[in-house]
């Protein structure tokens, strides 16, 4: 993705879901996010499938009438991230050390993380401790590749209604990190002790129901034989 059209729409306040929604477009995403006095909302696309002007009709489609547009034009933003974001005494945080991009809002998630784990042991900070600091840097790309495996989850539809969705997964292969989840999410469950990183089992399991990637099958076999985890709300039907 390269650019991404932010937008407000109203809420009914007495009735804020406690969740958000990522909604599949023709070409990308649009997020919604629920706040206490409004939707945070967006468009994040391909710029070389559709024009900034028909990303905007696409919105204004979807939605039935236009929303209140914060900015005039859509901004840009560039994918990556630093391998090292602690350097000397200077530490790059948020927006300074990586941009994947504005879905499921993992760059705040992430500078969370990032911060925690920085300020928990403040000795460091001021001992220039070489290898706790080489640790730290190779800890933060880790999670910054997991929040890679889990927004491209996202892309796994099965939609196949234009060029962009068809070759998708074609031309951005998957991380051999999230292909391993995916074995596991089809063929058994997965627990968070599979893997070591930022996001939970339950954010992998949210996603997946919602692109029915669920072998629901599977996970009642297992349910019905084991006490291991409930997971009822992803298998219902």
């Amino acid at each position: 993705m390269k650019k991404a059209i932010p937008f407000f729409i109203d809420i009914d306040k007495e009735n804020i879901p406690a969740y958000t929604e990522s909604i599949a477009m023709n070409y990308g995403w649009m997020w919604k996010i629920p706040l206490q006095h409004r939707y945070g909302c967006g468009y994040v696309y391909d710029s070389d499938f559709i024009s900034n002007e028909d990303a905007k009709k696409e919105i204004e489609k979807f939605l039935g009438f236009e929303p209140d547009y914060p900015k005039v034009d859509p901004f840009l933003f560039n994918p990556g991230c630093y391998k090292e974001i602690w350097k000397g005494n200077c530490l790059a945080v948020g927006l300074a050390s990586a941009f994947v991009e504005p879905l499921e809002a993992t760059s705040i998630f992430q500078t969370v993380v990032m911060l925690r784990s920085f300020f928990a042991n403040k000795h460091h900070i001021f001992n220039r401790n070489n290898k706790y600091i080489e640790n730290f840097n190779k800890a933060y790309l880790k999670n910054t590749e997991e929040v890679m495996d889990f927004i491209y989850l996202h892309y796994m539809t099965d939609k196949n209604n234009n060029d962009f969705w068809k070759n998708f997964t074609v031309n951005n292969e998957m991380p051999d990190t999230l292909k391993e989840k995916i074995n596991i999410i089809q063929n058994s469950i997965l627990h968070d002790n599979d893997h070591i990183g930022v996001f939970s089992s339950n954010s992998y399991y949210r996603v997946s129901s919602g692109l029915d990637l669920l072998n629901k099958k599977t996970i009642k076999k297992i349910m019905s034989s084991h006490d291991l985890v409930n997971l009822k709300d992803y298998i219902h039907g």
